[in-house]
């Protein structure tokens, strides 16, 4: 499967060496380029990544102080020519730390710690696959258990959102990043500006629609290639 790479960088010369380097690795993809901690932000909110190549000396807001904006965030390797930044790069438990300029060997490298990291979290995962994953949200007065394999899709509905359960629906106020950060990565598919839908539940693909249980839901014309990046990486190989 292929690793998708967002870029954040406020030089363009950035951008072109990190984008060469990547298209010599087969198993990574430029997923997309932004040049502001904004931009990365409002990126990430709209789908997810596995790789964040994040500089440090950005203007309006560094790397670092971006990266205190996570709950949960993708394995981070930070790039910066200011070699005293390195120690603020690994307090906030970054995967590695790129010294502009660097040589493609030293990519390798780094990029070689970020697939160990993930073979390990794989692991780990399915050694705790037979305990079903549950979060708690907060309905009205009530407090709610709500179990992964139970969820379908989630549709936005303005400030709220409408959680559609095998067992019904109820409302919760709340966000799709909440939903997403609750549960393990992957498990949930952003299709659309109002929905989220749950990748065990994902039964059919028709065009511009998904089916989700026995519901049809559309694909959004800016989620549409993200949902098909998603199909290629982990439905059909």
């Amino acid at each position: 499967m292929k690793l998708r790479c967002l870029l954040v960088d406020d030089e363009p010369l950035a951008h072109k060496v990190l984008e060469n380097y990547i298209g010599q690795v087969g198993s990574l993809v430029v997923a997309g380029n932004c040049y502001t901690a904004l931009e990365a932000f409002e990126f990430l909110n709209r789908q997810p990544v596995d790789i964040l190549f994040l500089d440090i000396n950005m203007p309006g807001m560094t790397g670092t102080t971006f990266l205190k904006t996570f709950e949960v965030k993708p394995a981070v390797i930070m790039t910066t020519a200011y070699r005293d930044y390195a120690v603020d790069g690994f307090e906030h438990d970054v995967t590695d730390f790129l010294l502009k300029p660097f040589a493609l060997e030293r990519f390798l490298k780094a990029v070689q710690k970020v697939q160990k990291q993930q073979v390990t979290s794989v692991q780990s995962n399915l050694n705790a696959s037979d305990a079903p994953v549950a979060v708690y949200l907060k309905a009205g007065n009530e407090v709610i258990r709500l179990l992964q394999d139970e969820l379908l899709y989630v549709e936005g509905l303005k400030e709220y959102l409408k959680l559609h359960r095998i067992s019904g629906t109820m409302v919760y106020k709340g966000s799709f990043r909440q939903i997403e950060e609750a549960f393990p990565p992957r498990t949930f598919l952003r299709i659309h500006k109002s929905f989220l839908v749950s990748v065990k539940h994902l039964a059919n693909i028709r065009g511009n629609e998904v089916k989700v249980g026995e519901k049809w839901l559309p694909v959004g014309r800016s989620y549409k290639m993200q949902v098909q990046q998603f199909l290629e990486t982990f439905l059909l190989k």
